[in-house]
């Protein structure tokens, strides 16, 4: 069984708004949880990623 959409009050100046009011569909929010695998991974390739850009501004340095 089905209930029929509420419908907005009248406005301010008199007239009514027969536009029934209706939640939007969205997508539910996604978690958050990842595996330790992946994490730890991800945490890895950060990890490495930095060090090669420390290691590139150690071997090029800007002179200013």
């Amino acid at each position: 069984m089905r209930s029929s959409p509420q419908l907005q009050p009248a406005l301010a100046d008199g007239t009514e708004n027969l536009i029934p009011q209706i939640q939007p569909f969205g997508r539910e929010k996604t978690s958050k949880r990842i595996s330790c695998r992946k994490r730890y991974k991800i945490e890895k390739k950060v990890r490495d990623h930095n060090r090669k850009l420390r290691k590139e501004a150690k071997k090029n340095p800007k002179k200013s």
